[in-house]
């Protein structure tokens, strides 16, 4: 992560809104880049307003969650999503036959389904703010890619050891 700091608020109020309305994005003289390579804020910037008010299971996040375990489990979620239908196809089945009136069912279960079922979720359970910004911070980086923060008034919400120890942890990822 590359962190900048400005200390004057209208400064800091400019300098973003410099940079949120494309400030950079066609000019030579200034561009955010990494090795050489540009780096976007609408694709690898994160603005967080209040580092204290951080969503882990976002809609987003859990989409990505659920795109990235679909790509690197398909066969086996495949397979496990077979088995549970058809024990609910068996199930269903047995209720039929208590009944004098026949009834139907039209099941049909997707692998997206199994998410919403069993509720997968990135577990948000932290000690301190500390550890929640960087758990947030990590989740952001392997599923959005997010290599640019922008934060406004960290000094407000943490100590300067907190803040050192945010940036180690995400230093060394």
């Amino acid at each position: 992560f590359i962190t900048l700091v400005l200390e004057s608020p209208v400064s800091m109020r400019r300098y973003c809104e410099d940079l949120f309305s494309g400030f950079g994005e066609d000019d030579p003289f200034f561009r955010l880049s990494n090795d050489g390579k540009p780096l976007y804020l609408d694709e690898h910037g994160l603005f967080l307003p209040n580092p204290l008010a951080l969503d882990l299971n976002s809609k987003r996040n859990l989409n990505a969650l659920a795109k990235l375990i679909k790509k690197s489990y398909f066969d086996d979620l495949s397979e496990s999503v077979e088995i549970v239908r058809k024990t609910i196809e068996k199930a269903v089945e047995d209720i039929r036959l208590d009944f004098a009136v026949e009834i139907v069912s039209d099941f049909d279960l997707k692998t997206d389904d199994i998410f919403k079922i069993a509720n997968i979720k990135f577990d948000d359970y932290c000690e301190n703010a500390v550890e929640r910004l960087c758990k947030f911070l990590s989740v952001e980086n392997e599923l959005q890619r997010t290599s640019i923060l922008f934060t406004l008034h960290l000094r407000d919400y943490f100590s300067k050891e907190e803040i050192e120890s945010i940036r180690k942890e995400i230093g060394y990822r």
